[in-house]
C-alpha cells in the first residue's frame, strides 16, 4: 500500500517542542490531529487552579497534557524571571518580591506537574502514557534549568543580607534558609564551569530516572501455567487469569506476582517467577543504574564530597553517612537473634512439607512460608479480611483521602 506523506505539522510540532499547529494555515496534507483547534494551555491552568479543591484529572487528552505542560513552564519561567529582575529594578528586596513568589511557584508547580504526568502511570492508552513520559522528561529538564539559575541565587543572597531577612522568624526564616541551601546544593556557589557540569549531570540523571521507571511500567512479560503449576493459589486468583484453553496467564505485575509467591505450593513455579521478577528490564535498566551511580559519584566529588552517600545524607535526619553505617551495624547486631529465630520457624514449616530440616529458605520461599507462618501462628486470614474491603470501597476511600 502507498503510505500518505508525513504530516508537516507533526514535524513542526515535534521540532518546536509543544506547538500544536504551524502559525500559517495548515497545509492540505496535515493530519487530523493537527487540524483540531489548538488547546489553550494557559486557560486550562487557570481552570484547574480555580476549581476547588484541585483534583487529579483522569480524562486529559494527549493534546491537553502537552498544552498544560507548555503553559506550566511559561508560567513558572515568568515567576522566576520576575524575581531575578528585582536585583536590577531598583526596588527594595523583600519577602514579597523574592521568597513569596518562589514559594507560591513551588506549590503550583508540584500540583500541576502531578496532574500533567499522572496519566502516564495509570492510563490504559499507550499513546497517552508515551506523551506523559515525554512531558515528564521535558518538565524535569526545565525544573533542573530553573533550579540552577545563578541570578536567582544572587538575588536571594542579596536579600539574606537585608534587615528584613535577618528579622525573619518561623516558617519564613526556614524557607529562606532551605531555598539557599537547595540552590547551593545545585553547585551555584562554585565556579561557572563546575556549576555547569553539575547542572548537566543533574539533567541527565533526571532523564535516566524517568526512563528507568518507564521501562518498568511498560514491562509486559507473562507466563502461562497449568492448574497443577499453580497449586495452592486461591480460586478467585485463578478465575481472573484463566484462558480459553484452561491454562492461566500470569504477569510480573504486583497483583499477579505477590499472591502467587504467597500461595503457590510449587517451588519451581515460585523460583521461575522470582527470577523473572528480579530480572525485569535487566539489560536496559542495568545500564541506566550504572550510569546513574557514576553520575551521582561525579556530582558528589564536584561538590566537594567523597561519596554520594556523604552528599545526600548531609541534609537527612541522620546527618552523615558514617552515622548511617554505624546505625545499620548496630541494628543488624540487635536483629540477628530475631532473624535466626524467624528462620528456624520458617525451616520448621518447610520441613513439614517434606523438605530436609536443614533446607535453606530460598528467595522464592520467603513470601510463601511467611504467609504460612502468619496464618498458622497468628491466625491472620487475608482472604477473610478482603470480604470487608471490597475494591470499589477501598479505591474510593484511598483516592478520596489523596485528593
Amino acid at each position: 500500500p502507498v503510505l500518505p506523506p508525513p504530516c508537516p505539522c507533526c514535524a513542526d510540532r515535534k521540532a518546536a517542542g509543544f506547538r500544536f499547529r504551524l502559525k500559517v494555515p495548515a497545509p492540505p496534507e496535515a493530519c487530523e490531529v493537527c487540524l483540531l483547534p489548538p488547546v489553550d494551555g494557559a486557560a486550562l491552568v487557570d481552570e484547574i487552579l480555580s476549581s476547588g479543591p484541585v483534583r487529579l484529572r483522569w480524562n486529559l487528552s494527549t493534546r491537553e497534557v502537552e498544552a498544560l505542560a507548555e503553559a506550566l513552564m511559561e508560567r513558572s519561567k515568568a515567576k522566576f524571571d520576575a524575581v531575578a529582575a528585582t536585583r536590577t529594578s531598583g526596588v527594595a528586596l523583600s519577602w514579597a518580591n523574592c521568597l513569596e513568589p518562589l514559594a507560591n511557584e513551588d506549590a503550583e508547580w508540584s500540583l500541576l506537574e502531578s496532574i500533567a504526568t499522572f496519566p502516564g502511570q495509570v492510563s490504559a492508552d499507550k499513546a497517552l502514557r508515551d506523551i506523559c513520559t515525554e512531558v515528564d522528561t521535558k518538565l524535569s529538564a526545565f525544573a533542573v534549568e530553573q533550579s540552577s539559575r545563578k541570578d536567582i541565587y544572587e538575588v536571594l543572597l542579596a536579600y539574606a543580607e537585608t534587615d528584613e531577612a535577618k528579622a525573619l522568624e518561623g516558617e519564613q526564616k526556614r524557607c529562606l534558609e532551605r531555598k539557599l541551601r537547595s540552590l547551593k546544593r545545585m553547585g551555584l556557589h562554585l565556579d561557572e564551569a563546575t556549576a555547569a557540569a553539575v547542572k548537566a549531570n543533574n539533567t541527565r540523571m533526571s532523564e535516566l530516572g524517568i526512563e528507568y521507571q518507564k521501562n518498568l511500567g511498560e514491562e509486559d512479560t507473562s507466563f502461562v501455567f497449568s492448574a497443577a503449576q499453580l497449586e495452592g493459589c486461591t480460586e478467585s486468583y485463578l478465575q481472573e487469569r484463566r484462558q480459553d484453553d484452561g491454562s492461566f496467564k500470569v504477569t510480573l505485575k504486583y497483583p499477579c506476582y505477590i499472591p502467587l509467591m504467597e500461595r503457590c505450593k510449587v517451588p519451581e513455579t515460585r523460583q521461575q517467577m522470582e527470577k523473572a521478577f528480579n530480572s525485569r528490564c535487566l539489560e536496559r535498566n542495568t545500564a541506566i543504574l550504572e550510569e546513574l551511580v557514576m553520575l551521582r559519584h561525579k556530582n558528589a566529588q564536584l561538590m566537594g564530597y567523597d561519596t554520594h552517600a556523604a552528599f545526600i545524607t548531609e541534609i537527612r535526619m541522620s546527618g552523615g553517612a558514617d552515622k548511617v553505617k554505624s546505625f545499620l551495624a548496630e541494628l543488624g547486631a540487635k536483629l540477628k537473634p530475631l532473624l535466626e529465630s524467624d528462620l528456624l520457624a520458617l525451616r520448621e514449616l518447610k520441613a513439614a512439607d517434606g523438605f530436609p530440616a536443614d533446607a535453606p529458605i530460598n528467595a522464592w520461599d520467603r513470601s510463601f512460608y511467611c504467609k504460612r507462618l502468619e496464618e498458622t501462628k497468628y491466625q491472620v486470614d487475608h482472604e477473610e479480611l478482603k470480604k470487608y474491603f471490597p475494591i470499589e470501597v477501598v479505591t474510593d476511600g484511598l483516592l478520596g483521602i489523596y485528593q
